[in-house]
């Protein structure tokens, strides 16, 4: 969920001892996931070590046709400007297949846009700023799940009794990443006065660009989802979402009490 959900480094030689999960192979099951329209609060640590609030992030998802998603992310920065990226999936496998991204200014001018299509082998795209433009191309497919929205489909998934492993990207960085994600637990969370279970995720990523490694848990900088299988109306599959220095929450975690 938002634009930095990146991070991680190689682990040294031998087979995995993990699960595998492919897209496309069955485990990921779309056709589960209803729409929705729902905003949750982000902050950020400060350099005094605090928690700030930041923006709010709304995320609308619809289905378009039978057999598409169509997930857009809106955000509104302190000076007025707007960006809306906006993600199609493949509804059952929750691959992705074509994603924008459009950012104004206050006046609503256009301050730069990009486009990306996706194929199992790579992607093509345009990407301008200002006046200037440029066609781009790379590694990262529809092979991978899309970092902006990972816990959407890892919502889908029953509770896993070991580390599943699987690739991801970050097509803004044009990264690619080996992902673990590892079922550490359950929480309770209260939602106007109802009990919600949910399964805490930890996710280590594993960049295979730079070898840079990003260990999973909240306090480092892999991060941690909670996810909602069945949630109750009005509540997201992904309620939580928190690294070392950036959260993002449907309930109040880590970000100030907006009421306080």
């Amino acid at each position: 969920m938002r634009t930095a959900f990146l991070i991680l480094s190689a682990v040294a030689g031998g087979a995995s001892a993990n699960s595998e999960l492919q897209l496309g192979d069955g485990q990921i099951d779309g056709g589960q996931l209803q729409p929705y329209d729902i905003t949750w609060r982000q902050c950020n640590v400060g350099p005094d070590g605090a928690w700030a609030a930041s923006h709010d992030l709304t995320e609308r998802m619809v289905v378009v046709g039978e057999r598409v998603l169509r997930i857009q992310q809106f955000s509104t920065r302190p000076d007025g400007g707007k960006g809306v990226t906006t993600i199609y999936l493949d509804r059952d496998s929750m691959a992705p297949l074509r994603l924008e991204q459009l950012i104004t200014a206050a006046d609503g001018s256009i301050v730069g846009s990009a486009e990306h299509s996706l194929s199992e082998v790579g992607y093509r795209g345009r990407k301008t700023l200002g006046d200037q433009s440029k066609d781009v191309a790379g590694l990262v497919s529809s092979k991978m799940l899309h970092g902006g929205t990972m816990g959407l489909p890892l919502a889908t998934l029953e509770y896993q009794s070991e580390p599943l492993e699987f690739a991801a990207s970050m097509i803004g960085f044009d990264a690619t990443y080996k992902v673990i994600a590892t079922w550490v637990g359950t929480d309770t969370l209260l939602y106007n006065g109802i009990k919600v279970g949910a399964s805490m995720v930890d996710i280590h990523w594993i960049h295979n660009e730079i070898g840079d490694v990003y260990p999973g848990g909240p306090d480092a900088s892999g991060g941690r989802y909670w996810l909602v299988t069945n949630p109750p109306e009005g509540f997201p599959y992904v309620p939580r979402y928190q690294t070392d220095t950036y959260a993002v929450e449907f309930v109040q975690g880590a970000c100030p009490d907006p009421e306080n």
